[in-house]
């Protein structure tokens, strides 16, 4: 069993991609084999970065991309980051990971894709959805180096515009309409705003939109 493989699997199966699936439909791979792999093999982000970087056409015009989906895990009850939760796709509280991802999109030539992502998993490591995208964008400033102009993430993860506004830190503030949410837990608001505010470089120039 092969990284290939999987990622194959994952790509021609558009509904279902569990294991029990993919055994039943290999002539390969029977369930145990499939399980172990999974249990031994582990794509971090780091192994992602790797993977992607050579790809990736740097623009100082480009645009990091913060969002976050919940993959449904309605039938499993015994994975650690399962948590019941909201799921904007499916309308409803599910059983799911909540995973945030860090996309690069170059503009100029179109072409985008990820380069970072977290799963949230409070319970283990205290960590929500703005840290997340905290240590994304500090890791994309002072380990990537990637050149871009504007951050868009929807308004949820900025819960404290007005001082990331005053810090005189970014060029440019913008918030879709349809996107607002009224936050009013002022420690993640002032955790949000300080550790964007400390590793965004004074000369950086690039700007903040919702």
């Amino acid at each position: 069993m092969t990284r290939l493989n999987y990622g194959q699997f994952l790509l021609s199966s558009q509904v279902n991609d569990t294991l029990t699936y993919f055994a039943h439909h290999s002539e390969t791979y029977t369930h145990d084999v499939l399980n172990r792999y999974l249990r031994q093999d582990q794509i971090t982000p780091a192994f992602v970065w790797d993977n992607v970087k050579s790809n990736l056409i740097p623009d100082e015009n480009a645009y990091l991309l913060f969002d976050d989906t919940v993959l449904d895990i309605s039938y499993s009850f015994n994975i650690q980051s399962v948590h019941r939760q909201w799921s904007g796709n499916a309308g409803q509280v599910i059983n799911g990971i909540r995973l945030v991802t860090c996309v690069y999109a170059n503009a100029t030539l179109n072409r985008f894709g990820i380069i970072d992502y977290g799963i949230d998993t409070p319970d283990t490591d205290s960590k929500h959805k703005p840290d997340h995208v905290c240590d994304m964008l500090a890791h994309t400033l002072t380990h990537k180096r990637l050149a871009f102009r504007t951050v868009r993430m929807d308004s949820w993860y900025a819960s404290a515009q007005k001082a990331l506004l005053c810090a005189g830190t970014l060029s440019k503030l913008t918030e879709n309409s349809n996107r607002r949410r009224a936050l009013n837990d002022v420690s993640v608001a002032t955790s949000v705003c300080n550790a964007i505010i400390s590793v965004v470089p004074s000369w950086s120039g690039f700007g903040l939109a919702f």
